[in-house]
């Protein structure tokens, strides 16, 4: 969990501008638990694994690499914002949640996607920083 700082920081400054723009707090909180999620996700899947909750442990084992590829893979985030949509749908569809609030419901889904994606493209673009930002000089 080294670059969790930066996602929580990332994740609030999303939550900050999206909450300036549309002036509510759960489009604001879907942003930062998007931005969140995949460390959850990756977590959550290396507790079940190890059937452990000794964080120290789970975060130093083998098998942090496989749940990386596994959660931040495109297919495993478009299953998963496709299980949100049909729920969304068949919540609709059986009149559970109605008209207005499903299009609240739509742009909850929006907002968590594009947190999710941020964080997707920060670890994407980590090594970036890591290899290029100490070779630039300091009096630049």
């Amino acid at each position: 969990l080294p670059g969790a700082l930066i996602h929580i920081t990332i994740g609030l400054i999303s939550a900050l501008i999206v909450h300036k723009l549309h002036q509510k707090l759960e489009f604001s909180l879907a942003i930062f638990l998007g931005n969140l999620l995949p460390d959850v996700l990756k977590i959550s899947l290396l507790m079940m694994y190890h059937n452990s909750t000794d964080l120290s442990s789970i975060i130093q084992s083998n098998y942090h690499q496989f749940t990386h590829h596994l959660v931040n893979g495109f297919n495993f985030t478009f299953m998963f914002f496709l299980f949100w949509i049909v729920l969304g749908w068949l919540l609709y569809h059986f009149h559970f949640v109605r008209k207005k609030k499903f299009t609240e419901w739509e742009e909850f889904v929006i907002f968590l996607l594009v947190g999710y994606v941020t964080h997707l493209v920060l670890d994407a673009s980590e090594w970036f920083f890591y290899l290029y930002l100490p070779t630039i000089p300091i009096w630049l």
